[in-house]
């Protein structure tokens, strides 16, 4: 067996290594004497090993589920939540329901006419006269449905007419 060549320097020191160290000693002392309050890092505080227990105890306790809530899947709730409410809204209550004129009162159409201030201008002061007599214009003139819707036809064509002026 051959002894290997390569161990012969493993234990080399620096060469003014012995010549300095008596310096550096005598300045670690005074340091000491300068700080003698020097805290051993390496010290233990007491009771460290029996609180580290219970607080690693404490902490590994089981948890329940947690569950996160994506909020993409709040708002898809949301819009078919609003969606079916409109969709339900317009189902009850439709739109543009055409009005049979069976659902028109009498009263209703007199004060549509008295709110326009327009009678002066669809009757004479003779028919005025009769109404205010109780003696009633539309059993006379007004008995069908034809005549009413003419009338309305008539006020909405003049009004759009006055409008564009």
């Amino acid at each position: 067996m051959e002894i290997d060549n390569n161990n012969k320097e493993q234990f080399n020191i620096p060469s003014d290594y012995f010549k300095s160290f008596d310096d550096r000693l005598f300045t670690e002392l005074k340091f000491q004497e300068l700080f003698p309050n020097k805290v051993d890092v390496f010290t233990v505080p007491e009771n460290y090993f029996e609180d580290v227990s219970l607080k690693i105890i404490e902490q590994n306790k089981p948890q329940g589920k947690l569950i996160s809530y994506d909020f993409k899947m709040f708002a898809k709730a949301f819009v078919a939540l609003a969606a079916v409410v409109v969709l339900l809204f317009y189902v009850i209550n439709p739109v543009g329901t055409p009005e049979d004129f069976d659902s028109l009162s009498v009263s209703s159409i007199e004060s549509y006419l008295i709110d326009q201030d327009q009678l002066p201008y669809y009757f004479s002061d003779e028919d005025l006269s009769n109404i205010e007599d109780n003696t009633s214009i539309f059993d006379q003139q007004l008995d069908s449905e034809e005549v009413i819707y003419d009338y309305i036809d008539q006020d909405i064509i003049e009004t759009s007419w006055t409008a564009d002026q």
